[in-house]
């Protein structure tokens, strides 16, 4: 299969964005940093097929980078797709991770039960900023080009708020704690609420988003997984 067919994402002046991203990663491996670099390859219906190929030549060539990472991150539909052509709902997701289990024996760590890491949303971070490219600042880059979104701009040196409303709603108005339903649920404590915007969205836009972690809907499934990816069955 040819890599380069399934990039969704391109710049001005360079159209060949997989080769870039690659020689990028393969700088990066000569450096023997300490640091650990995760590759997120976002999965729509249109690549998901794809996305063994793309894995399977990463671990392959970064075989002796043991900080080097490959996960999937499905798309959501946040206003990008026309209908179901693209973004995946939750029960989706599910069956595309029983598939790469099934067919590959894949369980991504970031989808696995319980999650090896436990943090929250870094938009309830006060330090966190996504910035755009004229240096619009937003608190979330899943909305990055929504004029309605923007919390401030940079001015030289300086950080200019200009709607602290919406940056007041990012830092405070997304606590599932504050939920009554999630402040009664078991899984809290490990899935973390789900993602404070759509938690936004449904408590200031009247939107519909499922909150819940994908492996609350099947826990006995991602467990199983899970245990036999670790080799304990």
């Amino acid at each position: 299969m040819e890599l380069r067919n399934t990039i969704i994402k391109f710049t001005n002046n360079c159209h060949d964005t997989f080769s870039k991203t690659i020689q990028n990663i393969d700088d990066f491996a000569s450096l023997n940093s300490p640091i650990s670099l995760i590759i997120r390859v976002n999965i729509t219906k249109d690549n998901a097929d794809d996305y063994i190929a793309l894995y399977k030549f990463i671990t392959q060539r970064y075989a002796a980078s043991k900080n080097i990472e490959i996960i999937p991150a499905f798309v959501k539909d946040i206003g990008g797709c026309s209908g179901d052509s693209c973004a995946f709902k939750n029960l989706e997701s599910i069956q595309y991770l029983k598939k790469l289990w099934n067919e590959h024996h894949l369980l991504p760590p970031n989808y696995s039960y319980p999650p090896n890491n436990f943090y929250e949303c870094a938009v309830r971070n006060k330090k966190t900023l996504a910035i755009g490219p004229e240096g619009e600042i937003y608190k979330c880059w899943e909305i990055m080009g929504n004029k309605d979104y923007i919390i401030g701009h940079l001015r030289h040196d300086e950080f200019i708020v200009s709607n602290s409303k919406i940056m007041n709603r990012y830092l405070y108005g997304a606590d599932p704690l504050e939920s009554s339903v999630c402040s009664k649920c078991s899984y809290l404590p490990i899935c973390l609420g789900g993602c404070p915007h759509s938690r936004i969205e449904n408590e200031f836009n009247n939107k519909k988003n499922d909150l819940c972690a994908i492996w609350k809907k099947d826990i006995s499934h991602f467990l199983t997984m899970d245990l036999m990816r670790k080799g304990y069955i």
